[in-house]
């Protein structure tokens, strides 16, 4: 097997369940080059759906690059704009010097907006 086809084999399927309570998403996985459109079509939606705050639960996303976190950063905005919140939860400590270097001054938890 090619290294492509290690590396391909390798990756972390995503997977986007929807929750209730509060309402938003629980993502897993990896939000890559593969997965960015589904991920970015799936929090569209929750944006559109849900009225008020849109949570995503990323406690099992393994990785995320910089074009799945500027979809958190442009929805961040659109919901702003609307006075709603983007919170992002149970965020994996590995993730957050990454959130760090894209510029978020504040960390976000369960209780603070992107």
């Amino acid at each position: 097997m090619s290294a492509e086809g290690r590396e391909a084999s390798s990756a972390k399927t995503l997977r986007i369940t929807s929750i209730t309570d509060p309402p938003g998403l629980a993502i897993a996985g990896d939000v890559d080059f593969r997965s960015l459109n589904q991920f970015t079509t799936a929090v569209s939606h929750a944006v559109d759906t849900y009225h008020g705050d849109v949570h995503l639960d990323l406690g099992e996303v393994e990785f995320i690059e910089v074009s799945g976190m500027r979809v958190l950063a442009d929805v961040s905005r659109r919901l702003a704009e609307e006075n709603r919140r983007l919170v992002l939860k149970n965020l994996a400590p590995h993730l957050r010097p990454v959130l760090q270097v894209v510029g978020w001054s504040q960390l976000p938890d369960e209780s603070a907006s992107a």
